[in-house]
Parts: structure tokens; C-alpha cells; sequence
């Protein structure tokens, strides 16, 4: 069980990932469980956690967390491609079709 922290940011939960036995862990009054979606965040992070501010992580929610994650790789992934073509002018032109590219 692990409580009674400060845990401000999402990315601070990444910290936990080695802590594979970690079975409970309760962010009640820490100021990510403000942040939209820590929950889900904590599921995926730690894929053994049992009880997430004591409410128990149900095998449909961590497989609904799991397709989530995929679909917003997939999708982050579909910005990356590039076609790379010689214009009209014979310079090459680099095309997205439209997607944003990633930072």
C-alpha cells in the first residue's frame, strides 16, 4: 500500500512503474487526482495495481485503459508519415495529406 504523498504530475506516476508488487495505491488529496484521466494513467502505468483510491480496478476497466492507449498510439503515429515527391518545379515537396506532425 502506498499513501499519504505528493504526487503533483502525471509523469511523477511513471516513477512507480518499478514498484511491480505495488497492489494499492490511494492519490486522495494529492494534486493529480485533480488532473482529467489520472486514473487511467495510474492503470496504465501499473499494470498489476488492484485498488486505485480504494476503489477496485475491474479487469473491463483495465482492458477498456489498454484499448484506449493503443487507439491514441495508433493515431499519433498516423501524423508521421510523410510522402516525399518532386513537384512541378522538380524541388522536392514534403506532404502530411493534411495531419499535424508531432512536436
Amino acid at each position: 500500500f502506498l499513501g499519504m504523498n505528493r504526487v503533483a504530475a502525471l509523469e511523477d506516476l511513471e516513477k512507480l512503474q518499478d514498484l511491480r508488487s505495488l497492489a494499492q495505491l490511494s492519490l486522495v488529496n494529492n494534486p493529480v487526482a485533480r488532473k482529467p484521466l489520472y486514473r487511467s494513467q495510474v492503470v496504465r502505468v501499473l499494470p498489476n495495481i488492484k485498488h486505485v483510491d480504494g476503489r477496485e480496478v475491474t479487469e473491463e476497466e483495465r482492458r477498456r485503459i489498454n484499448d484506449q492507449a493503443q487507439g491514441a498510439e495508433q493515431k499519433a503515429n498516423m501524423g508521421q508519415y510523410v510522402l516525399m515527391d518532386q513537384g512541378l518545379s522538380g524541388i522536392p515537396v514534403a506532404t502530411n495529406f493534411g495531419l499535424q506532425l508531432p512536436q
